[in-house]
């Protein structure tokens, strides 16, 4: 293996093992990635196939995390004027309470690392990211083109 490739590998598997990147995948999946999004759509209707389509997750995924929220009263289900069928998921104060305490948390990390590694360091992260984050999409949908993969989205 070439050492710059063992390296990366290397330096990614350990970025990956931090506790505060965990902290920081939950904004990204999941439960608290849910109310999130429900926190950033305001009024615009919550459905849960908006909501699949929005996080990327599927229809039953959504309905277990809808479930388990409301369980916790963190969530509220509202029927669709003129369409007994639909539902429309809303934050209730106590899952309102608890998305805005976790914001607040992970601005806090967050402004503090900005702090540590300064401002230009930290613009250069975001610049690096960005387009890592390009180069492996673009790849990503050429190896399906070359897989034959079909259609990609």
């Amino acid at each position: 293996m070439d050492i710059l490739l063992k390296k990366l590998c290397e330096t990614l598997r350990n970025l990956m093992r931090l506790p505060s990147v965990a902290d920081l995948s939950g904004f990204l999946e999941g439960e608290t990635a849910f109310m999130l999004a429900l926190k950033n759509n305001g009024d615009k209707p919550n459905t849960p196939s908006v909501l699949s389509e929005q996080l990327n997750v599927t229809k039953g995924r959504i309905t277990a995390i809808i479930n388990s929220l409301s369980r916790k009263d963190m969530v509220k289900l509202e029927k669709i004027d003129g369409d007994r069928r639909k539902i429309n998921v809303r934050l209730t104060d106590a899952g309102l309470k608890f998305i805005d305490a976790k914001l607040e948390s992970i601005n806090e990390f967050l402004g503090s690392f900005i702090e540590r590694v300064g401002r230009e360091k930290a613009e250069n992260l975001i610049q690096l990211l960005d387009y890592t984050a390009k180069v492996m999409e673009d790849a990503r949908v050429e190896g399906l083109k070359n897989a034959g993969g079909g259609a990609v989205n």
